[in-house]
């Protein structure tokens, strides 16, 4: 379980693959360190390169199409959690492409044409805006689910940690891919001394064979199979034998079983 996703400390020495998700932990990583960037410094980005278009635009001749560089003006806002945020810099982005037509030196086109042009920037200045908001609610609702996945993950490692019952994680071949405490507990094994080896160790020498077999036909045609019924010979560390009764699930398709051992020793 615990090798899909993270897992408690206390669960780390009984899997062979570790824990955490690369992807995930990686995107959900991304996402938290934009959020962790302070709104003061994006809103100051922004007002930085606001002044400095608006230095650029007034020191060249109103003839001079330059209303289109205000949309840079809204790009931090991509940095910021909050919508409000990107509002307030297309806001002084439209502000001052409208002042600066007053500010600069007269040039050769008509008035009618520089209005154009200025109405086409702050267009553009606003569409820019909508598409970052948008963008926002996506990560947001990208950063929720990724909680909330991750609430799930740990929920199930804590009830599987738990559980009376002993768990393992079988590879297609028997290898013991991971197993919770209780698995230990029913065996007699330190925690981590089951990994890498093979479930057949947990069944007595007698039947071990018959296991394989049976192991091999249920790796062929994996199903569900419920604990109930027929109980199974298990072995101890030390020797001891038990009776078992035994469910049994695929987990994924790359070959993984769930298994699942209630030791009814009378």
């Amino acid at each position: 379980w615990d090798s899909y996703g993270s897992c408690p400390d206390r669960l780390r020495s009984t899997t062979r693959r570790g824990c955490g998700s690369p992807i995930s932990s990686e995107t959900s990583g991304a996402l938290r360190r934009l959020d962790r960037i302070p709104a003061r410094r994006v809103l100051t980005a922004g007002v930085i390169a606001a002044c400095a278009v608006l230095v650029l635009d007034v020191s060249l001749p109103r003839g001079v199409a330059m209303g289109a560089l205000y949309v840079v003006v809204v790009a931090p806002g991509v940095f910021t959690a909050r919508a409000l945020h990107v509002v307030g810099l297309a806001g002084l982005s439209t502000a001052l492409a409208v002042v600066a037509i007053w500010l600069k030196d007269e040039g050769v086109l008509p008035m009618h044409f520089v209005l154009f042009n200025r109405g086409v920037a702050v267009a553009a200045i606003w569409a820019v805006a909508l598409v970052v908001v948008l963008a926002q609610r996506r990560r947001d609702a990208a950063t929720r689910a990724e909680a909330e996945r991750d609430r799930g993950k740990l929920l199930l490692e804590r009830a599987i940690e738990q559980a009376p019952d002993a768990i393992f994680i079988l590879s297609r071949e028997g290898t013991i891919e991971a197993s919770n405490p209780a698995a230990h507990r029913t065996f007699g094994y330190e925690d981590g001394e089951l990994l890498g080896r093979s479930i057949d160790l947990l069944v007595p020498e007698s039947a071990r064979d018959k296991h394989v077999a049976h192991r091999a036909r249920y790796a062929d045609n994996p199903t569900v199979r419920t604990m109930g019924g027929r109980v199974f010979r298990g072995v101890r560390l030390d020797g001891v034998e038990l009776s078992v009764e035994v469910s049994l699930a695929p987990a994924g398709t790359d070959g993984l079983v769930v298994a699942a051992l209630r030791d009814v020793t009378e």
